[in-house]
């Protein structure tokens, strides 16, 4: 659990950081944009992007699918960034980063699977409506609580309770 914290964090961060500079154009980005192909604005766009994966990257311990969302469009911008470093012949220097990035992203989407699979998903035995605020079991109509052949169990504050 920790791990998957900290390589949210580290991706969110990475990805808004880079995001912002696209978008202010701060630094070489002007440059690199030209180096590129590509205008400024078009790199602003791409800065847009991945502060759009930044946000849903960090909302994704609230909301899974939108992280997973977030996680696949990241690789999809990445794609887009090797394939343009391959293109212009930067060497490994300018394809490292990329790539590094690309495979973080790829390990979120497989943490973010193991820890959240089929979250309300048709087929998987649980039931998910909407978050419990009362306190106590509510009979696997809620997140905190889950409905599978066997019962429910409440996953609430109050421990593992079998109803």
């Amino acid at each position: 659990m920790i791990l998957s914290a900290s390589l949210t964090c580290l991706l969110a961060w990475i990805f808004a950081l880079l995001g912002a500079a696209k978008i202010l154009a701060l630094g070489p980005m002007p440059e690199l944009a030209a180096h590129a192909g590509f205008t400024t604005a078009a790199y602003r766009v791409i800065g847009g992007l991945e502060l759009a994966g930044a946000i849903g990257v960090a909302l994704s311990p609230v909301v899974p699918l939108c992280g997973g969302l977030a996680g696949i469009g990241l690789l999809m911008l990445l794609a887009g960034a090797v394939t343009t470093h391959v293109r212009k012949g930067g060497g490994l220097t300018k394809l490292l980063p990329a790539v590094t990035c690309a495979a973080l992203v790829a390990w979120y989407l497989v943490l973010l699977a193991v820890l959240c699979p089929g979250r309300g998903s048709a087929g998987s035995g649980i039931r998910v409506v909407s978050r419990c605020r009362t306190g106590r079991c509510c009979a696997g109509s809620c997140t905190c609580c889950t409905r599978t052949s066997s019962g429910s169990t409440c996953l609430g504050s109050w421990g593992s309770v079998r109803v």
